[in-house]
């Protein structure tokens, strides 16, 4: 940190394997944020690991090691465009998904999350998959941070026991593909399917 003032010119500091701590790199990179600084993070209790700068993740099934004390540090990843981690059902802390913010693509189906209070503010995103791994497992589910995803074109739903703010889904005016599925369909109020087609009659539903 201290020999970077001089290096007037630098605009990318590779760390990759430099045995220096997640916490001390990300200080650093936020010191001088006109640098693009990386380095390297394992995860998955060390099973897995990742460059900084990675932009597609895909560990998408079961291990009791994808847990939330050994995925953490997936927040120092934070150039990621497309991530696929379903079927992780140990892991319940999914907050690392809101450093993420050029996601594009995010498939987190089967997976152990309660809310997706993590996906606020991931405006890039266009495809969401969201399927819970069985009925019951998200009950009475805010489906309101969706509100703020003004660029999904792909939403996928199916399974969700209950929900609520399920008039969002109306305000989502770019979506191309909802799927709500017949369990999550019947426990809608009357007639708000035929709102929502009403809402979004250039959406295939």
């Amino acid at each position: 940190r201290e020999l970077l003032p001089c290096m007037q010119k630098l605009s990318f500091l590779d760390m990759d394997s430099c045995g220096v701590s997640s916490e001390h790199m990300a200080e650093i990179r936020d010191a001088y944020p006109e640098i693009d600084v990386v380095w390297r993070i394992w995860f998955g209790c060390n099973y897995y690991t990742l460059r900084t700068d990675v932009e597609r993740i895909l560990h998408s099934s079961f291990k009791a090691y994808m847990n939330d004390v050994y995925c953490q540090d997936l927040k120092y990843c934070t150039k990621v465009r497309f991530l696929d981690m379903g079927h992780n059902r140990d892991l319940h802390d999914w907050s690392f998904l809101s450093y993420m913010k050029d996601l594009e693509i995010c498939i987190i189906t089967v997976c152990g999350w309660k809310d997706i209070e993590m996906l606020r503010g991931l405006t890039k995103l266009e495809y969401l998959e969201m399927c819970p791994p069985s009925h019951g497992w998200c009950e009475n589910l805010d489906l309101s941070p969706l509100a703020e995803l003004t660029n999904l074109e792909h939403l996928n739903i199916c399974g969700i026991s209950y929900t609520s703010h399920w008039e969002v889904l109306k305000t989502l005016t770019k979506l191309k593909r909802l799927w709500i599925g017949y369990w999550t369909a019947l426990t809608f109020p009357e007639g708000a399917v035929d709102q929502i087609r009403e809402a979004l009659p250039n959406t295939e539903i």
